[in-house]
């Protein structure tokens, strides 16, 4: 994106936030999963809640911005992956200045 936007990326910020889905259960798991004999769950998961809602599923979003707040990248995760454990997980570490 921001190649095709010809953006300078010197400096990008990065957030998460996590959000909750009005429904009874979390999600099935994939059919690859079952095929595996994984038995975790499927995306939208219970788990830490930042809205007090530990009784919904949910997942997390994280998104980049440039140092003009424009969104060059948005990702979403299942919510049980930790907040401390994005840094690897973005891929944001290769991304390089456009100058």
């Amino acid at each position: 994106m921001a190649d095709l936007l010809n953006l300078e990326v010197d400096l990008l910020f990065f957030d998460t936030t996590s959000t909750y889905f009005e429904r009874d259960t979390e999600d099935s798991p994939s059919p690859e999963a079952e095929a595996e004999g994984g038995g975790e769950a499927g995306f939208r998961r219970y788990g830490h809640s930042k809205d007090s809602r530990p009784d919904l599923p949910q997942i997390i979003i994280g998104l980049a911005v440039t140092r003009e707040g424009i969104p060059v990248r948005v990702w979403c995760w299942p919510n049980a992956v930790a907040f401390g454990d994005f840094g690897t997980d973005c891929g944001l570490h290769g991304w390089e200045s456009a100058a």
